[in-house]
């Protein structure tokens, strides 16, 4: 099975023929791993291409597969995520994200699950939890110390827009511009 960072492709032709070549794999060499891997694949294919119906249903056939698996708990949280963020029922949407975050051992991970809780809570009007989400995931940025994150000045910049506090909020879209 390929890295779990290893889902950008040049083209959604070689992100089909990946999904194919590992759901195969996986099917005839009984790998578990591998096959739902190319579930995964197909799901964030079918994401990319607008097919959210196909999406869905690539992902609920990886994450039956992935749930199976013992000691899998960074592969299942990237999947709750992907459930997560293509589920367009906000309040799934929390639960499988919230899901994920339980599973999750690793930060890079579980920073990206807590900053798409975040987000949704922001699409629900929830800004307060949408603001301590955020605040979450800034505190894993902080502790690996990555300045290269645009997403989180961009949260934080739309929360405080919500929130009415519009000078707040340009300086975090000005932040975000100049990373």
């Amino acid at each position: 099975m390929h890295g779990i960072g290893d889902v950008t492709f040049s083209s959604l032709e070689e992100m089909l023929t990946n999904a194919k070549s590992e759901v195969a794999f996986g099917e005839k060499y009984n790998d578990k791993p591998c096959q739902a891997y190319g579930y995964f694949l197909y799901a964030r294919l079918y994401n990319r291409i607008g097919n959210y119906v196909q999406a869905q249903e690539a992902i609920v056939k990886a994450s039956i597969i992935a749930e199976a698996i013992p000691d899998n708990s960074n592969f299942l949280a990237i999947i709750y995520n992907t459930k997560g963020v293509s589920e367009s029922n906000t309040d799934k949407a929390i639960a499988y994200l919230k899901k994920g975050i339980a599973v999750c051992r690793d930060d890079l991970y579980k920073r990206i699950l807590f900053y798409n809780v975040s987000e949704q809570f922001l699409k629900a009007n929830q800004v307060d939890s949408a603001l301590s989400y955020a605040q979450k995931s800034n505190e894993i940025n902080i502790k690996i110390n990555d300045t290269s994150t645009v997403y989180l000045p961009l949260a934080f910049g739309k929360i405080y827009l919500k929130l009415n506090q519009p000078d707040i909020a340009y300086a975090y879209f000005k932040e975000s511009f100049y990373r």
